[in-house]
């Protein structure tokens, strides 16, 4: 045909070479725009073939070989991986179903799923996890931006003082109402308490019992939280009393 055009590529196991050949090619391809179609072919002299193409076949051989043996000796737990898999999809979209019950029609769901995913890989919990402390936060009344946040500090809450789901997020938006705390900002609270669980022999547990218990009375007194975490840890490590009769006591 009359616009055919020849483009010869060279190339050798030296990368650089081939690589300014290769832009030699496209400036070529780029001052011939009338050309409909290119063909392309490799040639690999023979004695680059013994060289390279020999082991990389043999290469490919033994990968096929390796994983059709894996294949056959695991059969058992490859079907249980599916089963778990499966399981698992399900389990995620019934809860994105229910998610899409508790918040508004407008909440993008699939950045909410992403972001579950994120605190999941990032806390060490499972996505089915985080997913179901976000519809229950959700169920609350917060919008999708802090409903994330704040199930990425309950499941940090879990973490550090091994509360339930519904522990976790009773600590927290207790001492959100009491302290005037926005959501932006939870995650302070368990840094608060970590950095004390830390440092002296008092749990983040009983910490996280007695701002539930005595965050509301300590606010109406104008007691901060970092003061009422500092008197529920001298009274426990001087009584070893448990955060829940320690909470009542400062509330009381």
């Amino acid at each position: 045909m009359e616009n055919d055009m020849k483009i010869l590529i060279t190339a050798d196991i030296n990368i650089n070479p081939s690589i300014t050949a290769l832009n030699k090619a496209i400036k070529d391809i780029e001052k011939n725009p009338s050309l409909k179609k290119i063909k392309i072919t490799i040639e690999i002299d023979k004695q680059e073939t013994d060289k390279v193409g020999k082991s990389f076949g043999q290469a490919l051989r033994t990968i096929y070989k390796q994983t059709q043996t894996f294949i056959n000796n695991n059969k058992a737990l490859l079907k249980q991986g599916m089963q778990d898999i499966l399981k698992t999809i399900l389990e995620v979209d019934t809860q994105i179903t229910q998610l899409k019950r508790v918040m508004n029609e407008g909440t993008d769901f699939e950045s909410m799923l992403r972001g579950s995913i994120q605190t999941a890989n990032e806390l060490g919990h499972s996505i089915s996890e985080v997913n179901d402390l976000m519809i229950k936060v959700g169920r609350m009344g917060f919008d999708e931006k802090q409903t994330m946040l704040l199930a990425k500090t309950a499941a940090l809450f879990q973490n550090i003082s091994e509360l339930k789901p519904d522990q976790a997020i009773q600590t927290m938006t207790a001492a959100m109402s009491a302290f005037n705390i926005e959501a932006e900002d939870s995650i302070l609270i368990a840094d608060r308490l970590n950095a004390v669980d830390n440092k002296f022999s008092v749990t983040s547990q009983n910490l996280a019992s007695s701002l539930t218990q005595a965050g509301t009375a300590a606010s109406n007194y104008g007691i901060s939280m970092e003061k009422l975490i500092g008197d529920t840890t001298a009274i426990s490590m001087a009584t070893r009393e448990s955060g829940k009769v320690i909470g009542k006591l400062v509330a009381a």
